[in-house]
């Protein structure tokens, strides 16, 4: 371009910048995003700046299409089906430096944190509106197979200790325990403590890990480890029982999900709107779980007759997803238990005295109007049935929500 006369090097440059302000199509003709994306990139400085604030440019298109579209398909749920899927993602509010560890290694034209998040946000917009698909037909099951789900929940024992029973209706022939959790109850945290000592007790000679969301990727507990130097010490406890139980402590988490934070804006079935982290939708999850399958598999291989037991919250271990993880890891045998609190806490304003504690409803029971199982245990036998619940065996824990853990 040096040796053009420079009237021509001006017009060539008004043209290029009026090129990026064409429709999507325009300037593609028409092809995929990611195609249009990973096109030849110019290897001059200015070529890069150049390339660069255009993925921008189509990303942001694509995070608000994508938004629209994820809106739609909201709107076209039950609000308590909706509310299984998260909401979707309006924008993106916040997002620090580009981490050391790539997002996604596999689409390196994301250079900086904020395309990287943008694309993210596009993704889980897009998820909401293919696991939406997904959400109508599960319901359609749910009330085709209610009769089924009831008798199997009035069939279920309703034993005064549910965790020594539920290890005893575990099948031998499982490899992988999944234990799904709602998050924040010291209550629930002690019945995974007490699950790990009957596990052991029926399980004298067998080889058992414990692997979990809850502390870093590869990173093996021990009693010399400050609690204070974790993430979650409030698990502590759990990681303690364990060694206590011979059983040895993993974690999943990649760092790029525990150090990387960005605030995304959702808007919920109802309108409202709030920030919450990215990693906790459904693209984050979906991300997680990929990268949680590769540390079980390697594992796996060292150890192939162990029992495996994978703690994370209850979303990641249910069987709604095709990106679950009893799902991923479906050859692994997998067994399915969830915990959830039986009382939660409603905030309806700033103060304490406009909180309510209510019952908990589990999403089969919100998908059923809160009319029918309202036992404290139910077990599906059947996979069939299994699968539409979201679990094998599902126990409410009784819990005492504290108004100081949230101030």
């Amino acid at each position: 371009m040096k040796n053009l006369p420079s009237i021509k090097r001006v017009v060539l440059l008004g043209l290029l910048g009026c090129s990026l302000m064409l429709p999507l199509q325009v300037q593609s003709g028409g092809m995929h995003v990611s195609n249009k994306i990973t096109a030849s990139v110019k290897k001059t400085s200015i070529g890069r700046i150049i390339q660069s604030e255009r993925i921008s440019y189509l990303l942001q298109r694509r995070l608000k299409t994508s938004f629209q579209r994820a809106r739609q398909a909201q709107q076209e749920l039950l609000p308590q089906t909706a509310g299984i899927l998260g909401e979707p993602v309006r924008r993106v509010r916040r997002a620090k430096d580009m981490p050391q560890v790539r997002v996604y290694e596999d689409k390196p034209f994301l250079t900086t944190r904020q395309q990287t998040a943008n694309y993210m946000a596009a993704q889980s917009n897009r998820l909401f509106v293919q696991q939406s698909e997904y959400m109508r037909a599960w319901t359609q099951q749910v009330q085709e197979h209610l009769p089924q789900l009831q008798e199997a929940a009035r069939n279920t024992p309703q034993p005064e200790y549910p965790i020594p029973w539920l290890t005893q209706h575990i099948p031998t022939k499982t490899t992988t325990l999944f234990v799904g959790e709602v998050h924040d109850f010291p209550e629930i945290r002690a019945n995974v403590q007490m699950l790990l000592i009957f596990l052991r007790q029926q399980n004298p000679e067998r080889e058992i890990f414990l692997f979990t969301e809850f502390l870093p990727e590869n990173f093996r507990w021990s009693k010399e480890i400050d609690p204070a130097s974790l993430d979650y010490p409030e698990y502590t406890p759990v990681w303690e029982q364990a060694a206590q139980e011979h059983i040895e402590t993993i974690g999943l988490e990649p760092a790029v999900a525990m150090d990387d934070f960005c605030d995304v804006e959702v808007i919920a079935h109802n309108g409202s709107k709030r920030l919450t982290s990215q990693w906790a939708h459904l693209e984050g999850m979906r991300l997680r779980n990929e990268a949680w399958v590769r540390t079980l598999e390697t594992y796996r291989k060292e150890h192939p007759n162990a029992l495996f037991v994978v703690y994370t919250g209850a979303f990641h271990s249910a069987y709604y997803f095709p990106f679950s993880l009893p799902t991923t890891l479906s050859k692994e045998r997998p067994f399915v238990v969830s915990l959830y609190p039986d009382k939660d806490l409603v905030i309806s304003g700033k103060w304490i005295g406009t909180q309510q504690i209510v019952r908990r409803e589990g999403s089969l029971e919100a998908i059923t109007k809160h009319i029918v199982f309202r036992q404290r245990v139910l077990q599906f036998k059947n996979p069939t049935l299994s699968k539409l619940a979201g679990f094998d065996v599902g126990i409410r824990i009784t819990v005492d929500p504290q108004f100081k853990d949230l101030f």
